[in-house]
């Protein structure tokens, strides 16, 4: 039990957990029968000079079944009285079988529905730009102008991009955020190990006298000492060694930054209503009554997420679907007049929204 135990801990189950196959070597091997072998010696030690087990009281030979004993053909052990026996016999088998079908059944059977990997693609154009990670045709229209204007221009850009790769400015969130909806690692050991000199350079990141491990490096910062851009809406909560390791899915990345900036804004605007204040865009321009009602939605769904269409020409371009305009209607971020009478360049439509100015 303690070898099948171990076997079970050291080696069947990283296989699942850590995607690779591990088998120990003969030192491992000679080391771990070694310590089996002691504990034997020193448990027939006790059974020998102690009284491990309780003696049976002595009876005649014609009343005691155990007498003449009945040693195992295929061990030749004597396993006790026959329900002992038989019950010890037909427990181990069941133990083999059932341990043998569950190291066949597939990892989803073990530990339920796993989800699966969804590479992430970066975002097409800039304004608007077409945010579609996972090219599900479920798309984000992102008037990224527009943004600039209202978080502060020049101070913008550190609001949304938070870290930065090496000789990079704003960093797009697809460079990290690498899955759709599972965490991925951001580090490349094996591009740090090459540029410092393969294991020669290992003391720059690990100290000397500790083993080399992630819970010993140093922290990345440390030598990437712009990576990290000060006053940003977006806080790592993760703490210790990790904490610039690993990057959270791409669903949940732009949610977790968008959503709770779209409802502090809508909350705010809101606000402005209910005091009477002047229906007056950030930027400066007068906004009309629908709009104004829009921006008190911005945390709803359809604010930004939308079908994509293509045309059929030889090179399909991207058609942002019209809505209908009804009687009160609430326009979103593209432009509700019909086609001829807005303008249109490229495969995107420009949005020119009554009172707005373009940079």
């Amino acid at each position: 039990g303690f070898i099948l135990n171990r076997i079970n801990l050291a080696i069947i189950a990283m296989i699942p957990t850590t995607g690779s196959r591990y088998f120990p070597s003969w030192m491992e091997i000679v080391v771990s029968l070694g310590i089996v072998s002691a504990a034997a010696l020193v448990f027939f030690f006790f059974v020998e000079h102690f009284g491990v087990y309780e003696h049976l009281p002595f009876r005649e030979s014609r009343d005691n079944d155990l007498s003449l004993p009945t040693f195992d053909r295929s061990t030749e052990v004597w396993l006790g009285p026959r329900l002992i026996r038989n019950t010890s016999v037909h427990l181990l088998f069941f133990l083999i079988g059932a341990s043998f079908s569950f190291a066949l059944l597939p990892q989803s059977a073990v530990q339920g529905a796993l989800p699966q990997t969804t590479s992430v693609a970066g975002p097409r154009g800039l304004s608007p730009m077409i945010i579609d990670g996972n090219r599900a045709d479920r798309v984000v229209v992102f008037d990224h102008d527009r943004h600039i204007r209202e978080q502060g221009r020049d101070e913008s850009c550190v609001k949304c991009h938070h870290l930065l790769k090496p000789m990079d400015e704003a960093t797009s969130c697809a460079e990290c955020h690498r899955d759709m909806f599972l965490k991925t690692s951001i580090f490349n050991h094996d591009a740090h190990q090459r540029r410092q000199g393969g294991n020669k350079g290992c003391e720059k990141c690990h100290p000397q006298s500790s083993p080399k491990s992630a819970k010993t490096v140093k922290v990345c910062t440390e030598c990437h000492t712009s990576m990290m851009v000060k006053g940003s809406r977006v806080t790592i909560q993760t703490k210790g060694a990790d904490r610039l390791k690993y990057a959270v899915g791409y669903a949940d990345a732009m949610h977790g930054l968008c959503v709770p900036c779209h409802t502090e804004k809508a909350k705010e605007y809101q606000e402005k209503r209910l005091a009477g204040k002047p229906r007056i865009s950030p930027d400066g321009s007068p906004m009309t009554e629908a709009e104004w009602v829009s921006k008190e939605r911005l945390q709803f769904c359809p604010t930004c997420h939308r079908e994509l269409h293509y045309t059929k020409d030889p090179i399909p371009t991207i058609i942002l679907p019209p809505r209908e305009r009804k009687e009160g209607g609430v326009p979103l971020f593209l432009d509700m007049r019909p086609a001829p009478e807005r303008e249109g360049t490229a495969a995107f439509r420009q949005t020119h929204l009554p009172g707005r100015k373009e940079p």
